[in-house]
């Protein structure tokens, strides 16, 4: 997941806190990562994982491109800790620990760009983002053939849908 998010988190965006990758944790609503460069949001959500408190930080970029680097190697990674007092994060790779500082920032919150519904207008898209999109999906699905739909939604905010089923 974080590879395929990593697409669209810029290096040298002035707003530094989108310079890195968001983890947000909800107490028993699970968790979200979430990347944004200020034109296009990628969000996962996993219910998997509870949390017992609400927390979230940011991630540098630098940091990310290491996990994915690890993570290619098949390393087993694991986020063990977040020092709240500090805002330092604490990862575990292959037997060892590191602790990485988050980004001193505010997030955009991005609860409010998603439409509760959409339209099915037809817009008008960027298709190097659309293209970003299908890469995104690639990465997160390990390949080549998984299906990206756009919920349209004429001029305001569309929903792309990365491995669900065509709609009707």
């Amino acid at each position: 997941f974080v590879k395929g998010l990593s697409v669209i988190i810029p290096s040298k965006e002035i707003r530094y806190y989108l310079n890195g990758l968001y983890f947000e944790a909800k107490q028993n609503d699970g968790f979200y990562l979430v990347a944004t460069d200020g034109h296009r949001m990628a969000l996962i959500k996993n219910d998997s994982i509870q949390a017992d408190r609400d927390y979230s930080f940011i991630i540098p970029l630098e940091t990310v491109k290491n996990l994915i680097k690890m993570m290619d190697k098949n390393q087993p990674i694991a986020l063990i800790d977040y020092d709240f007092d500090n805002n330092k994060i604490v990862i575990e790779y292959n037997g060892n620990c590191i602790r990485v500082a988050g980004i001193d920032g505010k997030f955009p919150e991005w609860h409010r760009i998603i439409p509760d519904s959409v339209t099915g207008e037809a817009g008008q898209y960027n298709s190097d983002y659309i293209a970003d999109f299908k890469k995104m999906a690639n990465f997160i699905n390990g390949t080549k053939n998984l299906d990206c739909f756009i919920k349209q939604n004429g001029e305001k905010v569309a929903i792309v849908d990365i491995g669900a089923n065509k709609p009707e």
